[in-house]
């Protein structure tokens, strides 16, 4: 579970029964949160520089 950071205070409040089942992870930031929840994906890009010859696209 991604908590943000500011919450981590409020640990006491839940159970230790509980809290021992639960994995989580403090956040100070939303892009952290991201960078943990998102996959990264590979972007494929023609061009000059990608190894892709330009023009090779089918044409009507």
């Amino acid at each position: 579970m991604i908590l943000p950071d500011r919450n981590r205070k409020d640990m006491v409040d839940i159970p230790e029964s509980v809290r021992k089942d639960l994995e989580l992870v403090f956040v100070k930031r939303i892009q952290e949160a991201l960078e943990l929840t998102l996959e990264s994906v590979p972007v494929v890009v023609s061009g000059p520089d990608s190894g892709t010859p330009e023009g090779t696209a089918a044409r009507a």
